[in-house]
């Protein structure tokens, strides 16, 4: 049966966001002005006319009707929140103090709202008309805000920046976390636990899940983070959660973080956004208009664990001009993508030593992703 299946977006854009009302009922954004609905839980998808070409990263919806997505004017650095009280049939253009794109948005009520900017928080207390400043002076930009009740928000960004209030955002404390990593995602159960995930921007070695169990005041790194670029991350209950990464990986929990596996979705386009509208019904999307839904929970867990050192991959010569060879004695499928996620090469790898032809391929950076019976390893590899 299958975990993950891919939808018709019918659109090629980045999507950046999703966003479920009810069960049936959604929305994703992106670049090129992209918002895109669907009425029967995914199985159509209509294009929403803005008449922007602006690119929208986050979606929030406070009921059926009201919502908000948020980004940037024309990919410029310049911001735009854009509202609609009709389910998307018309939006109306929101000012926004700043001179920087708005990015994650999230609402604890039908009028209080939050919005992340470059290095400063915005809130409004009146459904968007009005937004200010409620945090700024940041030496670091800020990626994701959530808000686990009214009082109690926290936000992350770069070089592991992590706030929080419990105030309803009249003030923030600063929390220092031993790590520079980019944190993407931030997602909280309750109160108390929450995660953060991300990657070390200098490198593509393991990518970052960090859990709290006390309101933030520590973050353990879970120790079992798989190799990937990690963009987002939600939670169904307290023990089932998800992430999604650059090459197409999910990964499942159901026990709070101390273990993962991967779940298939048949494709390896960058996955930047994952919402679960059920326990069991979920989507994720990503670039090309990629999504992917699951009906079942994202598959049984324990499919296909992810491990840092299984039978550690040879791949030798690396830089290669014509081709290298595969020293494994695992046997899996070899796969090849360059920087923007695009698939160069599949090819079944049944013995050790395998001689695989790159010589048609433009020179340049790959990554390598070879998936075995039991889990996965990512690489880099150089054409020249």
């Amino acid at each position: 049966m299958a975990q993950w299946y891919q939808q018709n977006s019918g659109t090629t854009s980045q999507l950046e966001s999703v966003f479920f009302t009810d069960s049936l009922t959604g929305y994703v954004v992106g670049d090129n002005g992209t918002i895109i609905k669907t009425y029967d839980g995914g199985s159509n998808w209509n294009i929403l006319f803005t008449g922007t070409s602006d690119w929208f990263i986050s979606v929030y919806f406070t009921d059926a009707n009201t919502g908000y997505v948020a980004g940037n004017i024309n990919s410029s650095i310049y911001p735009c929140i854009l509202k609609t009280t009709n389910g998307g049939t018309s939006w109306d253009t929101l000012h926004f103090g700043t001179n920087y794109g708005a990015g994650s948005l999230f609402f604890t009520d039908s009028n209080t709202g939050y919005a992340v900017s470059a290095a400063s928080i915005y809130k409004t207390t009146n459904g968007g008309i009005a937004w200010d400043t409620v945090l700024s002076g940041l030496h670091e930009g800020l990626n994701s805000i959530y808000f686990p009740d009214s009082n109690t928000g926290y936000a992350v960004g770069e070089y592991g920046l992590i706030v929080k209030t419990t105030d309803a955002g009249a003030n923030w404390t600063n929390i220092s976390i031993t790590t520079l990593d980019v944190l993407n995602s931030v997602f909280f159960t309750d109160p108390n636990t929450g995660y953060a995930v991300g990657y070390d921007p200098t490198s593509w070695d393991p990518g970052i899940i960090i859990k709290t169990v006390d309101g933030g005041i520590h973050w353990d790194t879970l120790s079992n983070a798989p190799q990937d670029q990690w963009f987002s991350i939600c939670f169904t209950d307290a023990n089932t959660g998800f992430v999604v990464g650059y090459f197409g990986t999910i990964l499942k929990t159901i026990d709070g973080g101390a273990n993962w596996s991967y779940s298939s979705c048949g494709q390896f386009y960058p996955l930047f956004a994952v919402a679960f509208p059920s326990g069991n019904t979920g989507y994720a999307v990503g670039r090309y208009g990629t999504i992917v839904k699951t009906g079942n929970g994202g598959g049984p867990v324990g499919n296909i664990e992810i491990k840092p050192n299984l039978q550690a991959l040879k791949l030798y010569p690396n830089p290669a001009c014509t081709s290298f060879t595969i020293g494994t004695a695992a046997k899996g499928v070899l796969y090849l993508f360059n920087l923007n996620g695009k698939q160069f090469l599949q090819q079944e790898i049944t013995k050790s030593n395998t001689k695989v032809d790159v010589n048609n391929l433009p020179n340049g950076l790959y990554f390598w992703k070879f998936v075995e019976e039991k889990g996965i390893q990512i690489g880099k590899f150089i054409k020249k």
